[in-house]
């Protein structure tokens, strides 16, 4: 684990924007051949770990770790990140072993445990923001928390709320809404249509339910690129 934390830290320092590919658009059958085809991505710390240690052409394990790392880097890097930040924040985390292995460490477990590119990158949009200071470590735990427990199909309709701030539905709530809900991303407020004067007819169906995004799922939105 002191490793691969120490490689990653290397890692985050190197920008792989110039490969010009999408690894969350890559399977991980095909992420060896990837690397082994790119000399750049060849020379990123963490991938010379996982392949001299982990054997990672033989387990699939190791692979999905591979390409969630890759992920998560682009995701870092994948917007405006200020290089005096960065460089001060992995000089501090090479200062201080204890702190690295509680940010670093946190990072891989939870990268070695999601399967979709799309959600490393997004946490890599987040860890961009803590560095930053957008964020609190604290906010960016809630987040990742967030984000893992996401479906891929619940970005776009976040994403759809959050640029449209409030949808009103007629009949029941979506259990996709629901889970947003659930994850404190969403929140549903209901509104007594004016044609529905008693009781019995609003329970007819004639609330109106809004659901708008809360200030937690705005910043979710915000720095995770949605």
């Amino acid at each position: 684990m002191d490793q691969m934390i120490d490689s990653l830290r290397q890692s985050i320092a190197k920008p792989i924007l110039e490969i010009g590919a999408d690894f969350t658009e890559i399977g991980i059958d095909s992420i060896i051949d990837s690397i082994l085809d790119n000399d750049i991505l060849k020379s990123i710390p963490v991938v010379q770990t996982l392949i001299g240690v982990c054997k990672v052409s033989y387990h699939i394990h190791e692979r999905n770790l591979m390409k969630q790392t890759l992920c998560f880097i682009q995701g870092i890097h994948d917007g405006s990140i200020s290089s005096e930040k960065l460089n001060s924040h992995l000089s501090k985390l090479d200062q201080d072993p204890k702190q690295a292995e509680k940010e670093l460490g946190r990072v891989l477990i939870i990268l070695n445990k999601q399967i979709d590119g799309i959600q490393s990158k997004i946490a890599g949009c987040f860890y961009r923001a803590y560095v930053n200071r957008n964020i609190s470590w604290e906010k960016f735990c809630e987040l990742v928390e967030s984000n893992y427990r996401m479906f891929i199909s619940d970005y776009t309709k976040l994403q759809e709320i959050y640029e449209q701030n409030n949808i009103v539905i007629d009949g029941s709530i979506s259990y996709q809404i629901d889970r947003l809900v659930s994850l404190g991303l969403l929140r549903i407020t209901n509104h007594a249509n004016t044609v529905g004067t008693t009781l019995g007819d609003l329970d007819n169906g004639f609330t109106k339910k809004h659901v708008t995004i809360t200030s937690f799922g705005e910043v979710f939105c915000k720095y995770g690129d949605l």
